[in-house]
């Protein structure tokens, strides 16, 4: 009965841990997911960047043909003529999956991770 009980608590406390360790992991990708993406240049020269953390919106501003794209700011397109915003991940590039895409992928990860340490 002793060598029962032990082995219980064992596996108990190793629950535990698997747990915390998932929560730790969950919080990481939180974090990890604030801030948004956007494409950030002139034309087809335009790049991924991370923006910064307050930013909640991507800017495409389209003048004469030419299109600039931008992180945005807290004005948005006010008053700019030829200006679209939006506020999911990479929405201002013609390839933009969207948010949707990358909370899927890091469900994916998630659960992989989960399964790694239940095993």
């Amino acid at each position: 009965a002793g060598n029962t009980t032990n082995l219980l608590h064992l596996l108990r406390n190793r629950n535990k841990m698997n747990s915390m360790k998932v929560l730790l992991l969950m919080a990481a990708l939180v974090g990890v997911s604030v801030a948004i993406k956007c494409k950030v240049g002139l034309n087809s020269a335009a790049a991924d960047v991370d923006c910064t953390s307050d930013v909640e919106k991507c800017l495409t501003v389209e003048v004469f043909g030419f299109k600039t794209y931008s992180c945005g700011t807290a004005t948005g397109c006010e008053g700019l003529t030829g200006c679209k915003e939006c506020s999911t991940e990479l929405c201002n590039s013609a390839m933009g999956f969207g948010l949707g895409t990358n909370h899927l992928l890091m469900l994916a990860l998630l659960q992989s991770v989960i399964f790694f340490f239940v095993q």
